[in-house]
Parts: C-alpha cells; sequence; structure tokens
C-alpha cells in the first residue's frame, strides 16, 4: 500500500499561483465585457441623440413649410368669401401657388431613424408624440391627394372656370387644409416642446 503524500510546497503553490491567474483572467474579461457593454451604450446614445437632432430639424422645416401653406389657403379664403367681390368672377390670377397648395411635408429623418433602429433607447413618451406627428402628416398628404385629384378631374372636365364657379364650394375645400394646417402647427409646436424640454 501506499502512502498518501502531502501536497509539497511547490505544488501547492502552483495551485495557488493557477487560482490567482484564473482570477486574474476571470476578473479582465469581466472588466472588458463591462467596458464593452459601457461602449455600446454609450455608441447607441449618441444614434439616438444624433436622429433625435435630425428629426427635430425635420420638424421645425416641416413647421416653417405648413405655416406658409397655411397662410397661403387663408389669404384665399379671405379673398373668396370677400363681400366687395361677391357678384365678380375670380380670377386664376390669384391663385398663384394653385387652387390649393398644400406643403410638401419630409419625413426622411424618421423613416431612417425607425429604419436603422437608432431610436431603441428613446423614451416610450418621445416616439409616441414623434409618431403622433408623423402619423397627422400623413393624414394632411393623404387629403392634399384626394382633394387635388378632385380639383385635376374638374379642371379636366370642365376648365379652369369649371373649378372657379363655385367660390363657396372652393373656399371651403380651402378652408379644410386651413383647419389641418393649423392642427399641424399645433402639433409641430407641441411635440418640438417636449423634445426640447427632454433634452
Amino acid at each position: 500500500m501506499s502512502e498518501a503524500h502531502p501536497p509539497t510546497v511547490s505544488a501547492s503553490f502552483s495551485l495557488r499561483q493557477a487560482f490567482f491567474e484564473a482570477f486574474f483572467v476571470l476578473l479582465g474579461v469581466s472588466l472588458a465585457w463591462s467596458a464593452n457593454a459601457w461602449w455600446t451604450h454609450r455608441a447607441q446614445s449618441e444614434r439616438a441623440r444624433v436622429a433625435l437632432q435630425a428629426i427635430e430639424t425635420e420638424i421645425r422645416t416641416n413647421l416653417e413649410s405648413v405655416r406658409s401653406a397655411q397662410a397661403y389657403h387663408e389669404g384665399l379664403i379671405e379673398h373668396l368669401r370677400a363681400p366687395s367681390l361677391a357678384s365678380q368672377p375670380r380670377s386664376p390670377a390669384s391663385f398663384t401657388r394653385g387652387f390649393i397648395a398644400p406643403a410638401p411635408v419630409l419625413q426622411a429623418a424618421w423613416e431612417t431613424a425607425q429604419t436603422t433602429g437608432a431610436l431603441e433607447n428613446v423614451s416610450y413618451a418621445k416616439l409616441l408624440d414623434a409618431a403622433r406627428l408623423y402619423a397627422a402628416q400623413q393624414r394632411y398628404e393623404q387629403q392634399a391627394s384626394s382633394v387635388g385629384q378632385i380639383i385635376y378631374e374638374t379642371l379636366l372636365t370642365r376648365g379652369v372656370e369649371g373649378v372657379m364657379e363655385d367660390s363657396d364650394n372652393l373656399a371651403a375645400v380651402i378652408a379644410t387644409f386651413a383647419f389641418r394646417e393649423r392642427e399641424l402647427v399645433s402639433l409641430f409646436e407641441e411635440t418640438l416642446a417636449d423634445l426640447e424640454q427632454a433634452r
């Protein structure tokens, strides 16, 4: 029978050294993982910040565009409903930008941010505000498309005079744009205020 020998000094030193080295390897891996997680979070936060800044710039551009269209439409309504012109035929020259002139609204920054996942770290409340705004823009564009189609068909069948013949009806159609534009302006301003407050 062989006797069990107690560990020698060199064997216990090797075991202690192995544990010591394993500890530092685990510590190094843990620190590297933490640094990587921190760096990833920082990069995602920066992407979200840049995306929100682009969206905010896009909203400001759209706000100015819609304000311009609103002013044009309100001017046309005032002109069409002017009592002094009630008995006079309207001139096409009054419609310098067309019978309706919907604002061109952009959504490239919003769509790009969604597609690239740049908004993953943005709060739900901010995203909901922006989503409501862009949905309202889409309704505005759909309204512009359908009304534009009706006006185009009337132009083809009855000519410019046919469109202008019923100035009350034309004023009512234009008034729907002015109303929608007032709504959009208000929504743009609220969303911008929320985005600025959340910085």
